[in-house]
């Protein structure tokens, strides 16, 4: 088995034959109204539907202007000049963020209310646009497929929690079929007649706020289990019964020691490649 980092990824490794095993195990203990939370990018498929569509949108310069008095509050938050359209300050705050200038939950929040000007059927339809291009269902990590099939097969409920787009999960969720009570990710407040606001809804959908707009959502219900591939599900994976990491990052796998009890699913971080064992 494969030793990394602190040495727990072999040590802790499953098959999803073996975790489906375990999850039977729990369901039996955690009795009625058990739910599982899991993170999207890269834990249900390789990549960042996030990320590339934002840098998608800049990059055709969809972004309008009733987003850019907010990006330039942004901008001047992490030392930036504030001028130039809100497409030139979408570009320049990302390339921050990947540089470790702006910090990463603002920045995914931004990414989501940086389409402020847009009615929700348009961020809809370009969302779908985003996932064609992306080639979502080929990226699809095979051993989430099986336990989503499994929960549904067993009744219970798997809520969906990402900090990227709320408007882009949601197509995604519908692309590869999986059945959601609830969809928490970041997403934007709402002006009359469904045009997106510059503004966020809600707490960020990033590290602890994971945990917190769960519980929002599914309140005393018993968290079976919990699925998440970076340092920021950390939080959430702990809340649960069953903890597993799915290809777990080095940001995620750094914060793993002996005795958490996180499980392992996937073998290690394979970034946005499609790597899966098909167990």
């Amino acid at each position: 088995m494969m030793q990394r980092g602190n040495g727990v990824v072999g040590q802790r490794s499953v098959t999803t034959g073996e975790l489906i095993v375990r999850l039977e195990a729990e369901l039996l203990k955690a009795g009625d109204g058990a739910v599982i939370a899991t993170d999207c990018d890269g834990t249900l498929w390789a990549g960042d539907v996030g990320e590339e569509m934002f840098e998608l949108a800049f990059g055709e310069r969809l972004l309008r202007d009733a987003a850019r008095s907010a990006l330039a509050v942004e901008a001047r938050s992490c030392g930036l000049a504030d001028d130039g359209d809100a497409n030139e300050l979408g570009a320049a705050l990302l390339i921050a963020q990947r540089a470790g200038r702006y910090d990463e939950g603002r920045a995914f929040a931004m990414m989501a209310w940086a389409f402020a000007g847009f009615t929700v059927t348009e961020l809809a339809e370009f969302a779908r646009r985003v996932l064609e291009r992306f080639e979502l269902a080929r990226r699809q990590r095979v051993e989430m497929r099986a336990v989503l099939d499994w929960a549904e097969a067993r009744g219970v409920p798997v809520h969906l929690v990402s900090a990227s787009p709320h408007a882009i999960i949601e197509v995604a969720a519908s692309v590869l079929d999986i059945a959601a009570p609830s969809i928490i990710a970041m997403r934007p407040s709402e002006e009359p007649e469904g045009v997106i606001a510059a503004r966020l809804l809600g707490a960020p959908t990033y590290e602890e706020g994971k945990v917190l707009r769960l519980v929002e959502v599914i309140g005393e219900r018993p968290l079976l289990a919990a699925f998440g591939d970076s340092g920021w599900d950390f939080a959430m994976l702990k809340a649960a019964r069953v903890a597993v990491a799915v290809y777990p990052a080095p940001g995620l796998e750094a914060r793993l020691s002996d005795g958490d009890g996180v499980l392992i699913l996937g073998g290690g971080y394979c970034g946005d490649s499609f790597e899966s064992t098909g167990e």
